[in-house]
């Protein structure tokens, strides 16, 4: 099963420009298709936005651009499976 690291590689790979779009779409799909099985949620997650992204660049929601941009951040995010939790003062 794929691990969320390895998800990570080969998108660095793609964004780095060692391997182009259509490659990276291929290895993600038949690496992640049944990433819900994997028991990660990190790797289902990022899985999740990773194919978000995907989705919004081929319906032309997304310029090739805009579309690293998203993949960026999602690389630099530590852990995508952990909500973010706003603190608040109470007494």
């Amino acid at each position: 099963m794929v691990s969320s690291s390895q998800i990570r590689e080969q998108l660095a790979m793609f964004l780095d420009g060692r391997i182009d779009l259509d490659a990276f779409e291929d290895w993600f799909v038949q690496n992640t298709w049944n990433i819900h099985t994997s028991g990660s949620r990190s790797a289902e997650a990022l899985t999740f936005a990773i194919e978000e992204s995907l989705s919004e660049y081929s319906s032309h929601h997304l310029t090739e651009s805009e579309l690293r941009s998203e993949l960026q951040s999602l690389l630099q995010k530590e852990n995508l499976s952990q909500p973010s939790i706003k603190r608040t003062a109470t007494r």
